[in-house]
């Protein structure tokens, strides 16, 4: 297999990408995929309005400031605000939260106390689910790439399938396909980052 040719990297910046961003780098990221999820269809708004008012309800209680927060979501949501009762939004990520992550699957009913109870697969956290592994492969594989190629040991893509299928507890052909479809996702984060300088993958 003819070896794929590395793109110029700055290692450094490489490097604090991966062990310095702060939380609201990291909500500002997942926000930005909420909106291209949107966009594509793969998840619907109400689902990812919920998600989002959880994600920016605990960044507030962490000690986030407002205009810290406004800076995380996309412009597409456009910058008009309106004041609630803190606790009120609390009460909603929180119940939002207990449905979300309850290993037994308890149903939205239950979780915001509505009523009737159905235990069942959650359609859309198990989606997101795969979604977010996937991602993490892909951003895996690329990180993985250019570090090698950085530190003067270049290696194919074909071999980094194969060692974050080892890291993660996957297998090879799990991490092709999660490249294939979110790896120009994790090519994009590491340009925005400045850890590519140009070239060709």
């Amino acid at each position: 297999m003819t070896r794929s040719r590395a793109r110029k990297v700055d290692y450094w910046r490489l490097d604090d990408l991966l062990t310095s961003r702060d939380e609201i780098d990291v909500l500002r990221e997942r926000l930005r995929q909420f909106e291209e999820l949107r966009r594509e269809g793969t998840l619907q708004t109400p689902f990812i309005a919920l998600e989002a008012l959880s994600a920016l309800a605990c960044g507030r209680e962490t000690g986030y400031s407002d205009a810290n927060l406004r800076r995380a979501w996309p412009e597409e949501w456009g910058d008009q605000t309106v004041e609630v009762p803190f606790a009120l939004l609390h009460a909603l990520a929180s119940a939002w939260i207990d449905y979300r992550d309850d290993p037994d699957g308890r149903s939205l009913e239950r979780a915001f106390r509505l009523g009737r109870k159905n235990k069942g697969e959650h359609t859309a956290i198990a989606k997101l689910r795969t979604i977010d592994r996937h991602r993490a492969l892909a951003h895996a594989v690329n990180s993985d790439y250019v570090a090698a190629a950085a530190l003067g040991n270049p290696k194919s893509l074909d071999d980094i399938f194969h060692e974050v299928a080892d890291q993660y507890g996957s297998n090879y052909d799990t991490v092709w396909r999660a490249h294939a479809r979110y790896g120009k996702y994790a090519w994009e984060q590491l340009k925005q980052a400045g850890v590519l300088k140009g070239g060709k993958r």
